[in-house]
This record gives structure tokens, sequence and C-alpha cells, in this order.
């Protein structure tokens, strides 16, 4: 994955945690929106990037992270089973997938039934 998106996402990351411990409310929740060019670097490179804070002890802070994405990034015919993959190990750290843009493409429909998006909008 990319440098900057690595560090992008970790900040994100430890600014909320950082927020997080000033005794703001458990529901308090932020996303990060995930551009389609992502999901051309290994596919195991996003998911590590979160995975890395459950070891720090901060597996309640995943549950309070949407990832969005657009639905033709998710229905990309070049990337489609590696987004399902990565996003499938994603939301078995707790976090939620939110496609944006819902409507825009064809596969609205099987995206619905999929089990992998948690919101769409």
């Amino acid at each position: 994955m990319n440098i900057i998106a690595n560090r992008i996402i970790n900040k994100k990351i430890t600014h909320y945690v950082a927020i997080h411990q000033q005794q703001l409310p458990d529901e308090l929740r932020f996303s990060i929106n995930i551009s389609k060019s992502i999901f051309n670097w290994s596919q195991f490179e996003l998911y590590n990037s979160f995975k890395k804070h459950l070891t720090l002890n901060e597996n309640s802070i995943l549950n309070n992270i949407d990832i969005e994405i657009t639905e033709s990034s998710y229905f990309d015919p070049w990337r489609s089973s590696k987004v399902t993959h990565t996003l499938s190990k994603l939301r078995e750290l707790g976090i939620r997938i939110i496609i944006d843009d819902f409507g825009s493409s064809y596969g609205s429909l099987s995206l619905i039934t999929s089990g992998t998006v948690s919101t769409i909008k």
C-alpha cells in the first residue's frame, strides 16, 4: 500500500484514540474514505494497517471505524474478488463497510445480499 495512505490511516486512528480518551461518547464514529486505487496494492496491506491497532489493545476503537468506498470500486471487474476479500477481513476486525454512491453501478442488488457491506448511502 502507498506509504502516504498508510500514514494517513494510522494518523487518523491515532487521532481518534486521543479524542476517545477525552471521555467523548463511545458511539462517536469516524469514516475513512478508501480510494479505488488502494485495492491495486497487496490485499493484506490495508488489513494490516488496521490489524496492528488490535495488537495495541484498541479493538474497541476499530468497532467505531467506518470504511467508505464507492459502489464502482466494489464492483470493478478487475478488482472485485480482491476487494470483497479485503473488506470481509476488515469486517472481521469490527470495522463497518459503507458503500457510497449506491445505485450508481449495475451491481446494486447483489451488493445488498453480499453480507460484506454494513451500510449503503
